[in-house]
Formats: C-alpha cells, structure tokens, sequence
C-alpha cells in the first residue's frame, strides 16, 4: 500500500550571520512536511547581490554560479530520492526524516 501524499515543500534561503560584513551569507535548505519544518545547512555560501530569493538559486554566468546551482539541484534530486524510497518503503515521512537521510 502506496501512503497518501502528504504536504511537502523545501527551499533554500540565505541567513545573515551575526557577524558578516561583506553580504557573503551562508545558504540553509529548509524541508517542510505538513506544516512541520527542519533546517540544515548547506555548507555553502553566496553573495547577496547575486542570491536570488524567488528562485532559491544564485544568479549569473560564473563558473562558481554554475557549480553551487549545480550542488543545489543535486541536493533538491537527493531529498526527492529520500522521500520517493520512504514513500515506497510504505514508512511516514516527516520533516525529520527527510532531514535525516540529507546528512
């Protein structure tokens, strides 16, 4: 037995850290299930002017651009594959699961 679909959602977001002068903020993945959310960080890093907030994404054509929207998508395609195998395994997903299997 397939278990329902519950609410799912993540998203990547930038954090100011106390002490950051220079607008280079680290980059947090933010996976939400039923209202319920976990946060972990990235271990990455982005400069605000080239952060876009609506896409989640780093914006422009450099190497270091490409590189960690490429790290991003390969992390957003690791927590689909966690959630694809809980949901197949017939286990409840939550957000600590899914948080679980990202680190």
């Amino acid at each position: 037995m397939i278990m329902l679909e519950k609410s799912f959602g993540l998203m990547f977001f930038m954090r100011k850290p106390k002490n950051s002068p220079n607008g280079i903020y680290p980059i947090y993945l933010r996976i939400t299930v039923d209202g319920k959310s976990s946060e972990l960080s990235t271990k990455r890093k982005c400069h605000t002017s080239t952060w876009s907030a609506k896409t989640g994404r780093s914006i422009g054509g450099k190497e270091t651009t490409r590189e960690l929207n490429s790290f991003l998508d390969t992390l957003t395609q690791q927590v689909y594959q966690a959630k694809r195998r809980l949901m197949e395994a017939d286990k409840e997903l939550s957000h600590q699961k899914e948080y679980d299997r990202c680190r």
